[in-house]
């Protein structure tokens, strides 16, 4: 991560970490402009203050519509290609329903959204169901038994017939854009390979929390990218914890950090829950809306066993690519 992007998504956080004791005062200073509302939303989200700004300046509006205009003939250059989106769902019935929903309501409407019910023991099939019967673009993999996130996602990659493909968490809300603007940033140019959106973390009345001292992060789940991408690097691991971060990293290391195109705009929201996957593994404290999230012993290993993993790609002694495995549908 660049050092802007570290001060954009918390200047209090990265002044704590400088070394440079005359940039530790400098953050001091600072700090009472820095956390100012309208600054703070202009550093986590400087496309949303601009399109702010668009209702006051007629020149900033035409700019607006500008942009507009150029992803639409991106767009119909390219031929309005199908993007796959895969959301594993687990025990989602409370919350699927929505992040269908959202799904559905993107500018861009030429996708597929394949649910994999990683054996759910709740509704969560019969909610996607009532989506199945009324809209085509939608498809449900009913797998058995529970398996992980990896696995269920690895059966929806298998699936996909897009050009290009992304994922969706069944917890999680999607801009009416997300879709439409990711694919044009990787449109824009041959040497794109991939896109990223950010996100922030909301709880069950919408609060948007602070995760470690930040509102917004790098959505890596959000990640889109070509076909070819896929075709070089295969499957996700077969890991219980951090097996997207994996996956992002690998894609980064094989094709380049320069094939990345990052939307410095918030479209996608993950929800908040101290039982799931992640909150419940380590330690995690609130109060009020800041979170403090600390990794377990076991998560700490596991990045090891990446950073070891991408060694080994690096080296030449791993090509990096994971085989879809017998059984995984």
């Amino acid at each position: 991560m660049s050092k802007l992007a570290k001060f954009r998504r918390g200047p209090a956080v990265f002044f704590a970490d400088v070394k440079s004791p005359l940039l530790r005062a400098l953050g001091a200073r600072m700090a009472p402009v820095l956390e100012r509302p309208v600054v703070r939303q202009t550093l986590l989200d400087p496309l949303a203050t601009l399109e702010g700004v668009a209702l006051l300046s007629p020149v900033a509006e035409r700019v607006k519509q500008a942009r507009q205009l150029h992803r639409t003939r991106l767009l119909e250059e390219a031929g309005h290609p199908l993007v796959s989106v895969v959301m594993a769902a687990w025990n989602a019935g409370t919350t699927v329903e929505a992040a269908i929903e959202s799904m559905q309501a993107q500018s861009y409407d030429n996708f597929e959204l394949i649910v994999v019910d990683d054996g759910s023991s709740d509704d969560t099939c019969a909610v996607v169901r009532r989506f199945v019967v009324r809209d085509p673009r939608i498809r449900l993999v009913h797998l058995a038994h529970n398996a992980g996130a990896a696995h269920a996602r690895n059966v929806g990659l298998h699936e996909a017939q897009g050009e290009f493909l992304s994922f969706h968490d069944a917890d999680d809300f999607s801009h009416p854009q997300r879709i439409e603007r990711q694919l044009c940033a990787i449109l824009r140019s041959p040497q794109t390979m991939f896109s990223l959106c950010n996100y922030s973390r909301v709880d069950d009345e919408g609060q948007v929390l602070s995760i470690n001292g930040r509102e917004v992060s790098k959505s890596v789940i959000s990640m889109m990218f070509r076909r070819q991408v896929f075709t070089r690097i295969g499957y996700f691991r077969d890991f219980r914890i951090s097996e997207d971060a994996e996956y992002y990293e690998r894609m980064k290391l094989i094709f380049g950090a320069g094939a990345e195109h990052l939307l410095a705009k918030v479209l996608y929201l993950q929800g908040f829950s101290p039982a799931s996957l992640l909150f419940s593994d380590g330690k995690t404290e609130r109060e009020g809306d800041a979170v403090e999230h600390q990794r377990s012993a076991e998560a700490e290993q596991k990045l090891r066993e990446i950073q070891r993993l991408h060694l080994q790609i690096r080296s030449g002694e791993d090509s990096g690519f994971v085989p879809y495995l017998a059984g995984d549908g």
